[in-house]
């Protein structure tokens, strides 16, 4: 079977095609080959993708926006002769591409359009940010009524329920969860008493991990300093220090100059480590994830946590229900400032309970690429 993927990007680094990127050479021996029509491919997986049709790509803060335009104006016509001369089905992420067949959601706008409704903060630079967003709820809600399309794969259930509830009738619209890197495994507790001696943490302070590239408001970290900065006010003996992974340049600057504008002191409690390739040791090292999120659609970090052995601190967003069992692996925390500080300061008076390892629904690269496979079989 033949399969061609039409979006901007596929690599490791996105999250939309982190997945594919994992499965990639589990779905060549399973006889599936993957033909890319756009504009980057990673050196690490292109000798396991045919990138037979390139385009140019656009930067900056309306990219979403032209670089769609530049995907139908290179893309759209050949995928419909293609499909009339060969048959192949075209596969995309989201609303990238209205002549697929097949897109793999990751992510639904109209979903976190209803939740900012709600008035929830956007950022620092929130009003530059609206105008793709609006761009993706078009995407989004659009490509539900492409003529192309012949079936959707939200990462999880409440997702998939959402976008059944707004899609028309006769679309169908599955479950297809995102694969884990299977290299986060949990260490044993000698080699994390070793990894916080040499990152430089004291034995007795709780490390809470936040890790995030982006859309900060979005992802809860403004919550989670608003939930810290009083609990360290309200409860001053209490001992923990929030590690933040993610970010770089003038955006990680950014934040800390609005953080010691509105919070002086924080460096007190806080870590802003910025960008590493060392997310595996901080979650090793780490005694929970603290992540109060206000819209997910299958979080990978709380999946890479739950598999590492982090107990995951997770507000109910989307996605949640796939990975937390809440008091068996962690802990689902409640939407106000004042409710999350009292559950925390709970929780931070004693030793996070050792939880195993799991990965919840999340899948493995060779059943994520059986599981892809079936349905695009389902699908020709």
């Amino acid at each position: 079977m033949r399969v061609v993927f039409v979006d901007t990007v596929i690599s490791y680094k996105n999250p939309s095609t982190n997945s594919l990127c994992l499965a990639l050479e589990d779905l060549k021996s399973l006889g599936v080959e993957i033909e890319f029509w756009g504009g980057r491919c990673d050196d690490s997986i292109s000798h396991l993708v045919n990138h037979t049709r390139k385009c140019p790509l656009v930067k900056g803060p309306v990219a979403n926006i032209f670089n769609w335009w530049i995907l139908h104006l290179y893309f759209f016509l050949p995928a419909k002769k293609r499909k009339v001369k060969t048959g192949d089905l075209f596969f995309t992420t989201g609303g990238h591409f209205f002549a697929a067949d097949v897109s793999w959601f990751h992510y639904y706008n109209p979903t976190w359009f209803k939740i900012v409704k709600k008035g929830i903060m956007w950022g620092i630079d929130s009003k530059l940010k609206l105008i793709p967003q609006v761009w993706g709820y078009l995407q989004d809600s659009l490509i539900l009524r492409s003529k192309s399309l012949k079936l959707c794969l939200p990462v999880s259930d409440a997702i998939r329920n959402d976008m059944r509830a707004h899609a028309p009738a006769g679309v169908r619209i599955e479950t297809l969860p995102n694969a884990i890197n299977q290299n986060f495994v949990p260490c044993s507790p000698a080699y994390k008493k070793q990894l916080r001696d040499d990152y430089g943490y004291n034995a007795d302070e709780k490390l809470l991990l936040f890790v995030s590239q982006g859309h900060y408001a979005r992802k809860g970290f403004w919550r989670a300093v608003e939930v810290l900065k009083s609990l360290k006010a309200k409860y001053p003996e209490t001992k923990f220090r929030f590690v933040v992974l993610g970010g770089k340049g003038k955006k990680l600057e950014q934040i800390k100059t609005y953080l010691n504008q509105a919070t002086p002191g924080w460096e007190e409690w806080m870590q802003m480590v910025g960008w590493t390739d060392k997310v595996k040791e901080y979650m090793q090292l780490s005694d929970a994830l603290f992540f109060p999120s206000y819209f997910e659609a299958f979080s990978l970090i709380e999946i890479e946590a739950a598999a590492t052995g982090l107990p995951l601190l997770l507000t109910s967003h989307h996605g949640s229900e796939m990975i937390l069992k809440d008091g068996d692996n962690g802990h689902y925390l409640p939407d106000e400032v004042d409710e999350i500080v009292e559950v925390l300061a709970s929780l931070l008076q004693k030793d996070f309970k050792e939880v195993e390892p799991s990965i919840g629904r999340a899948l493995t690269p060779s059943v994520w690429a059986t599981t892809l496979r079936d349905y695009l079989q389902s699908t020709a």
